[in-house]
């Protein structure tokens, strides 16, 4: 097994290729990946707890954040594909308890992206 690591340093889209030998039968599956959060981000740090629940969820999402002085954030919805689907702004403060609305949103996986300045934190949850 080769594995190459690569510093990707802007967001765009990238074509990834995958060589698979199965059996004795090659395949090669190439897919374009758009990267448009990268993996070494910052936490914020003053965030002190960050709850979404229930996980898998159906219809709402609630989300508690607990920051440790009072402090202005943006939650986003992302789906795997990194179309955003919604965002929230919480205002000013220390505690912040919502119930967002997911209905909508098909089954599958996605992100809660909360993010402050040029800080943020992922947290991934399922809808059944």
């Amino acid at each position: 097994m080769i594995a190459t690591l690569f510093t990707l340093t802007s967001f765009r889209i990238y074509n990834v290729c995958l060589a698979v030998d199965y059996g004795g039968s090659a395949f090669d599956y190439c897919k374009n990946v758009a990267v448009d959060y990268c993996v070494d981000i910052n936490e914020i740090e003053n965030l002190t707890s960050m709850s979404i629940f229930p996980n898998p969820a159906d219809d709402v999402l609630n989300m508690n954040l607990t920051f440790g002085t009072p402090q202005e954030a943006t939650i986003t919805i992302v789906n795997m594909a990194g179309q955003v689907l919604n965002t929230i702004n919480t205002g000013v403060t220390t505690n912040y308890n919502n119930a967002i609305d997911i209905s909508a949103l098909p089954a599958g996986v996605y992100m809660a992206r909360v993010a402050s300045g040029n800080q943020s934190t992922i947290r991934n949850f399922i809808v059944e």
